[in-house]
């Protein structure tokens, strides 16, 4: 399968099924980012979503993926530390 493929398959697989449903929408593209960076080894930081809940916001926070997956397995939130969070 094509990088370009891959790509796609998780883009639509991360697709934001309706705007009441943003927190989870901000999730399911985390995970989808974090699964781009273990499927292709990414060694750099990523950029993840805020999950703040603010619809507004769009704040990010450059993690790497284990570091994405350490804050996940203790069932925390990511948050980029922007004012008011």
């Amino acid at each position: 399968m094509s990088v370009r493929t891959r790509l796609s398959s998780l883009a639509a697989a991360v697709a934001p099924a309706d705007p009441e449903s943003a927190p989870n929408d901000t999730r399911a593209t985390n995970e989808g980012i974090a699964a781009v960076g273990r499927s292709f080894a990414v060694p750099a930081r990523l950029r993840f979503r805020c999950e703040c809940g603010h619809d507004d916001c769009a704040e990010t926070i450059a993690l790497g993926v284990g570091e994405y997956e350490s804050i996940r397995s203790r069932g925390g939130s990511v948050v980029a530390p922007a004012p008011g969070h």
